[in-house]
């Protein structure tokens, strides 16, 4: 059984029996509305000479414009002789309806300057006539119909429409017809509907962090119905060619952009670039331009402002400019030494780092390394590397020139807890104050012990000799003593540590001494010296003063 025909209210069934070697007796077109209760359609008898029958069956029910809902149910049954027998054969059960009328349905896409319509046809297998799309432009009287036609065809049974159009909203919808099978015409229109233009899209842009190499900034973007092609931050620092930047979601409709590859301390300019899609081409739209500025370096510096013989303790300094600090090291070596050693720092703006065990006498070079975080990981930066010299503990200071009398210092003069001592300084310098530290034990001669300054009027104090005087000190006690200078760049330099105990007694001073006939003379003060700015008590005007066992041609010319 075939269907030759259809349409939306006739059917043409075509019925074929045959047998090659048998002789067909009878056909029979059996149909039913339910699937159970069968009539007959038509029954064809054969001769009995006949090999083949071959009828059509045509339903038709009255048509008004709308899709019939009636389902045929029909099979056929064909007897045939078989060597004298008679034998039945019957077809499947198949169904049918009447064609559904045409269909269609219109889709839409929005853009900011205009609507693309795409209109699908549904024929539903009948004859089609002639297919339009209409609209018109609210407040516009002008009516508007487009042919679909091949020209406008994007698919077999598609066709697209284009209405440009901005601020307005158009009123469409789409007409076709079709014939039934008494050739008449029938025409069927969808409902109008509106459509609108998408608003462009929503963008901005807005500063949020920066590191001494990258820029952070979050991006918001809201199509607004509209396709986005492709979004990025374009940046550039003047002199340098622009760059793009690509975004993460980190939020709804907001995504954080890193500005990477910039300069420290530099201005960079950033603007968000939106490629979305028109109705014909591809637009861009471009956000408000923006400035914003990396971080400088941090600022480090390091000072070694209390050196000793072993022993140095080195201030340093850290301004973040704005940098997140993780760490820092103070790296140091000694003389040539090429390898750095290292002591851990901090983090926070000022601390103090001491170094202990290093060699007397010896160069001390140092320098301080901070690091702090990028976007693109740990960076770091060195102070200027500096150098100081280490106190020598077994020779003098350059700066003190002094002269042994007796294995104490030249002037050294001893009586009954009374104590003045007698230096020189080179006149190769200029000083900001020269003094004299004294204490009773040997650990605070650094700075903790008592301090006597002896010249600060005069910065160009220099080539002479100074002098102070100790009293009242505890006969028979040791006391130590070291001389000081401080330069006009602040360093400090010590002379050695010298050891001296007060008299105990007359007879002390008498059975030391080679030189009988001295023993009385009282030792003048040099002619040039700077006095401690402290009260001191005029020396007792015959006082026996200890002489060197050396020969006289070897002692101080003050003490001649």
């Amino acid at each position: 059984i075939d269907i030759d025909e259809k349409y939306v209210d006739k059917l043409i069934f075509h019925v074929r029996a045959s047998a090659s070697e048998s002789i067909i007796t009878n056909t029979t077109f059996y149909y039913s509305y339910d699937g159970n209760n069968w009539a007959v359609r038509e029954s064809i008898n054969a001769s009995p000479t006949t090999t083949a029958i071959d009828f059509m069956s045509v339903f038709s029910e009255s048509f008004m414009g709308s899709s019939l809902d009636t389902v045929i149910y029909y099979k056929v049954s064909t007897t045939y002789l078989d060597g004298g027998t008679a034998t039945t054969i019957t077809t499947a059960v198949q169904t049918v309806r009447y064609n559904l009328i045409p269909t269609i349905m219109i889709d839409k896409t929005a853009y900011v300057d205009g609507v693309r319509f795409l209109i699908t046809i549904n024929t539903n297998g009948n004859p089609m006539g002639n297919a339009y799309f209409n609209y018109h432009l609210i407040n516009d009287t002008e009516s508007h119909q487009v042919l679909l036609n091949a020209e406008n065809r994007v698919a077999s049974n598609q066709y697209a429409v284009k209405v440009r159009f901005t601020s307005l909203s158009v009123m469409h919808s789409a007409s076709l017809s079709y014939q039934d099978s008494l050739k008449r015409t029938w025409s069927i229109d969808t409902e109008k509907l509106s459509a609108w233009t998408c608003p462009p899209p929503e963008i901005g842009i807005s500063y949020r962090s920066a590191d001494t190499e990258s820029v952070t900034v979050e991006a918001y973007l809201s199509s607004r119905g509209n396709k986005i092609i492709e979004w990025y931050i374009a940046y550039q620092v003047p002199g340098q060619e622009k760059r793009k930047a690509y975004g993460t979601p980190s939020g709804i409709q907001k995504y954080t952009v890193i500005l990477t590859g910039l300069p420290s301390d530099s201005t960079v300019e950033y603007q968000m670039v939106v490629i979305y899609q028109a109705i014909d081409d591809p637009v861009s739209m471009l956000s408000d331009s923006k400035t914003a500025q990396t971080n400088a370096l941090p600022d480090v510096y390091s000072l070694a402002n209390d050196i000793d013989f072993d022993r140095a303790v080195i201030s340093c300094s850290i301004v973040p400019n704005g940098n997140t600090i993780q760490s820092s090291e103070l790296e140091y070596r000694l003389g040539s030494a090429s390898i750095w050693q290292r002591i851990a720092g901090q983090s926070f703006d000022e601390f103090m780092c001491t170094l202990n065990g290093l060699t007397p006498g010896s160069t001390l070079h140092y320098r301080l390394h901070v690091f702090w975080q990028t976007t693109g990981g740990i960076r770091s930066v060195y102070s200027d590397e500096d150098s100081k010299p280490l106190y020598r503990c077994k020779t003098q200071a350059d700066y003190f020139h002094w002269t042994y009398v007796d294995g104490q210092s030249d002037g050294d003069l001893r009586v009954f807890g009374d104590f003045i001592v007698y230096w020189v300084v080179p006149s190769d310098q200029s000083h900001l104050d020269i003094g004299f530290i004294w204490s009773e034990s040997m650990t605070p001669m650094i700075g903790s012990a008592s301090r006597l300054s002896l010249g600060t009027e005069d910065t160009s104090v220099s080539g002479v000799t100074l002098s102070a005087q100790l009293n009242n000190l505890v006969i028979g006690k040791t006391y130590y003593y070291r001389a000081y200078v401080i330069r006009e760049d602040s360093s400090v330099y010590y002379g050695n540590i010298v050891t001296f105990i007060p008299f105990s007694q007359m007879w002390d001073v008498i059975s030391r001494s080679f030189h009988p006939a001295l023993l009385f003379t009282r030792r003048k003060h040099p002619a040039r010296h700077i006095t401690s700015r402290q009260p001191q008590q005029q020396p007792r005007q015959q006082r026996p003063i200890r002489h060197s066992q050396r020969p006289l041609c070897r002692q101080s010319p003050h003490l001649l």
